[in-house]
């Protein structure tokens, strides 16, 4: 099940970890979500598109993620990859105060 957000410091590198909660699986490039800290985050990307994560309802109770789509399609896996960032679009999570 997917667990909690991410949010990300420097998308420069390939090699770079998530802030907060996130890491990096450096075998397969994936990003993990961790627990969310702002409802909208816009990662404006050096080759000039944009990754916007939203997170619906997070708060300090909501911590969990009951849903995650990636451009609208639903994710049944708990991580992203840095190819998924680069290609820009919208990462969405529906928070809530329990595990789903």
């Amino acid at each position: 099940m997917i667990a909690n957000f991410i949010m990300f410091q420097s998308i420069k590198k390939k090699r770079h970890c998530a802030a907060k909660h996130s890491r990096l699986d450096r075998i397969d490039g994936r990003y993990y979500f961790g627990s969310p800290q702002f409802e909208r985050t816009d990662i404006h990307l050096d080759n000039g598109k944009t990754f916007t994560v939203l997170a619906k309802h997070a708060s300090a109770e909501n911590i969990y993620i009951q849903s995650a789509r990636l451009n609208g399609r639903r994710l049944d896996h708990p991580y992203i990859t840095f190819d998924d960032i680069q290609a820009g679009g919208v990462l969405e999570f529906e928070m809530a105060n329990n595990p789903k």
